[in-house]
């Protein structure tokens, strides 16, 4: 009859941590007090687009016929997707090709006229 604990994230349903991204709120000082809504809320929000850039950076790898994700993989992705763009237009992804801002712009238009 032990009780066992149970994180915040399994309760939620989560794979990131809530009490460490909580931690870092609170050591970041964002706010007098965080609710652990907002711990939960936050951590779902950035599991999210962790899973949205690592989809697009995976089709990117796929078609350039490779098995792995590599650091340009991302890179590309971030910078060729139009809702990603707007974010991470001036974003560096260490180890991976360099793209000028001026040629995010074109790869952005040439989507948009297609």
């Amino acid at each position: 009859m032990s009780s066992q604990k149970t994180s915040k994230s399994k309760k939620s349903g989560l794979i990131f941590p809530v009490s460490r991204i909580k931690t870092m709120l609170r050591v970041q000082k964002v706010a007098d007090r965080i609710t652990d809504k907002a711990a939960v809320y936050l951590t779902a929000v950035v599991e999210y687009l962790s899973l949205e850039i690592l989809e697009i950076s995976l089709t990117t790898a796929q078609a350039e016929r490779q098995h792995k994700i590599q650091p340009s993989h991302v890179n590309t992705a971030l910078k060729k997707d139009q809702d990603f763009v707007k974010h991470f237009v001036r974003a560096i992804v260490p180890k991976s090709k360099f793209i000028p801002i001026n040629e995010v712009e074109s790869l952005k238009n040439s989507r948009n006229n297609s």
